[in-house]
């Protein structure tokens, strides 16, 4: 894996500002026996789990901890109680039934958006 360096210029690194850039990837902790790893990519520090990036969202990195990215996680991977059959709105209102298809909140790399026949809203 290559170190971002963002705005840095390689000629100007200095040996401390190197040591930081390398420390990542690097694991944190276990959530539910999985290894929660911190990486830093273009965008900032996020975090790697069980094959999905969560984003720390306006936290620090020095403000980590177990709990709260435990509770990060928790946040991505609730299932969505929306409707029915916790996917699907048209169940619970007639958005859905009055234009003859099923609209599905779904949380994705971004956060929740709407699916409506097939489409990304």
């Amino acid at each position: 894996m290559i170190a971002p360096l963002g705005d840095l210029k390689i000629e100007n690194v200095t040996l401390k500002e190197a040591l930081t850039l390398l420390k990542y990837p690097y694991k944190f902790c276990d959530v539910n026996k999985k290894e929660v790893i911190v990486a830093k990519g273009k965008y900032g520090v996020y975090l790697k789990y069980d094959g999905k990036n969560i984003n720390i969202g306006e936290n620090k990195e020095s403000d980590l901890t177990c709990k709260l990215i435990k509770e990060l996680i928790d946040k991505i991977l609730k299932p969505n109680t929306l409707g029915e059959d916790k996917k699907s709105i048209s169940g619970s209102n007639n958005i859905g039934k009055d234009l003859g298809e099923k609209i599905y909140v779904k949380n994705g790399k971004f956060g929740e958006y709407i699916q409506s026949n097939g489409k990304n809203i």
